[in-house]
């Protein structure tokens, strides 16, 4: 809906209707509020089965008065398949779709649109200067705080490869025997004897 209104036109209904015979109706109510005047009421009906059919565009309260069987005003009605009407006072009004045939059911499709025509309708929309900066403020302590935990995670995956890539410290045991030195081959110093003979 929103994306509606941001385009200039929102469509309320567009489907096909059963309207039993003998002066019988069915009703679509919508509101009108004053950021949005003007507005184009646009209409359009095509009768599928039966004859006789015609719609009008009232007021709420007269739509009340329909409904209690009492008499009413119209803005304006239509049987010719179109009715176009230009709405500039705020308020809830309704279409009401009326078959006039005494013995048969009408099947109608019916298309109700409101076209907004006001003098920033075909504008880009802004925001004012406080949610403009409110925008920018939370923005940037979103990145900050996605920024942060960016670093912390990297900072954590460079520590534990360094961690997994470190050689374990091996500290030998004090109390380990040592081997005499003629096992080794080796001479002690000032020793001349030959450790390999007899």
């Amino acid at each position: 809906m929103l994306a509606l209104l941001l385009l200039g036109a929102v469509v309320l209904r567009d489907d096909v209707s059963r309207i039993p015979p003998n002066h019988k109706w069915r009703y679509d109510r919508f509101v009108v509020t004053e950021k949005n005047l003007p507005v184009d009421v646009d209409c359009s009906f095509r009768v599928q089965s039966g004859a006789n059919v015609h719609v009008e565009l009232m007021t709420d309260s007269n739509l009340e008065l329909l409904r209690a069987g009492e008499k009413y005003d119209l803005i304006q009605s239509s049987s010719d398949g179109l009715l176009d009407q230009e709405i500039g006072v705020p308020g809830t009004y309704a279409i009401v779709l009326w078959n006039d045939d005494e013995n048969r059911p009408a099947d109608v499709a019916l298309k109700l649109s409101l076209n907004f025509k006001g003098p920033n309708s075909n504008q880009p929309r802004t925001l004012s200067f406080q949610r403009q900066l409110t925008v920018i403020v939370l923005s940037a302590v979103g990145f900050l705080a996605i920024l942060s935990i960016g670093a912390s995670q990297l900072l954590k995956a460079m520590a534990a490869g360094q961690g997994a890539n470190r050689k374990p410290d091996v500290e030998l045991p004090s109390d380990l025997p040592t081997l005499p030195a003629s096992h080794s081959g080796y001479k002690a110093e000032g020793d001349t004897k030959d450790d390999t003979s007899p």
